[in-house]
């Protein structure tokens, strides 16, 4: 059955195509506004559904609801493109969009898409849960898979780097000393709130001593893991015991930042930090006759300023774990 009442934007310069969808959205009971340019799109009363095309002439339909955005509207968005451009569909889903749709578009898709009940799908996507295989790889697409949670999720752009560069160092901990024969599950867990994100990593391998790691002297650019884990979460709680397993608890505050940098090595396309690329960024940072300089998105920044800034204190109760 279709959702009613919704007032659907449709930014469309060809007029053929913008009268067929249309025709087909009033047909369901959907008020609809066409406009035929961004200029004409950004006139138009606030609406609860916007569906535009990519390629406008002068503003682009992405330039269009950055501009809802930044005035506090957040449309339902569905973005068409007649090109395949990479570019354009990462900054359609960094700024929220539903969908990045190809043309010519299929219809029945898009009118499921614009009537999708908003309110399950964010319920929905509040959790995140994987099982993973131990192996080198893991390190990869634990970080990759979360990434794309976050990203569905409306996380912004700084806070999605610091929560895939943080798990990314948990899990190269699992990888390289829960299971001595290499043969292990991990389980990834997240959950989301409207400011806040914790992530759980459970392992049932050996297991350590926390005493042990909350004795390890700290310090900026320290090459221990779970040093760049808490520097990068607002809280990090290990659990854990010889031969018992261990269970990483991080917290993440969800918020924005800008911090930029020089530009000598570009890394502004990099979306987080490996453990390795963590390691050589802060080796050259911390030395003040450095003579290399990076390039950082804004979002990767904050991250790298959290390093820069040192660990919080690490809380290691020691507890079996449940079995």
């Amino acid at each position: 059955m279709a959702q009613s009442n919704l007032h659907v934007l449709l930014v469309e310069d060809d007029p053929s195509v913008a009268d067929t969808l249309a025709a087909i959205l009033r047909h369901r009971s959907h008020e609809v506004t066409v406009a035929s340019s961004g200029e004409e799109a950004l006139r138009c009363d606030p609406c609860d559904v916007l569906v535009t095309d990519v390629g406008l002439a002068g503003m682009s339909g992405l330039d269009v609801l950055e501009e809802l955005l930044l005035r506090g509207e957040a449309p339902r968005t569905l973005v068409m493109s007649g090109q395949e451009n990479a570019d354009n569909c990462a900054r359609a889903l960094t700024l929220g969009a539903v969908d990045f749709l190809p043309k010519p578009v299929n219809i029945d898709h898009l009118v499921r898409l614009v009537e999708q009940d908003e309110d399950r799908e964010i319920r929905s996507s509040c959790t995140f849960g994987r099982r993973y295989r131990v192996s080198r790889e893991l390190c990869e697409c634990g970080p990759r898979d979360l990434l794309a949670f976050t990203l569905r999720s409306g996380v912004g752009p700084a806070a999605r780097a610091r929560i895939a560069s943080a798990l990314a160092e948990v899990l190269e901990n699992v990888w390289r000393h829960a299971y001595p024969t290499g043969d292990g599950e991990v389980e990834v867990r997240a959950q989301l709130t409207p400011s806040e994100l914790s992530v759980s990593v459970r392992d049932e391998g050996v297991g350590m001593d926390t005493a042990s790691v909350a004795r390890t002297p700290v310090r900026k650019g320290s090459p221990c893991g779970f040093a760049r884990v808490s520097a990068l979460s607002e809280d990090l709680v290990i659990r854990s015991g010889p031969g018992t397993g261990t269970q990483v608890e991080m917290l993440f505050t969800i918020f924005s930042a800008r911090f930029d940098n020089s530009q000598q090595t570009d890394l502004s396309d990099i979306d987080w930090l490996s453990p390795q690329l963590a390691r050589t960024v802060m080796k050259h940072l911390e030395n003040p006759d450095h003579e290399q300089a990076f390039q950082f998105s804004p979002a990767l920044a904050v991250s790298i300023g959290r390093l820069l800034n040192g660990p919080r204190p690490i809380k290691t109760p020691r507890t079996r774990s449940a079995r």
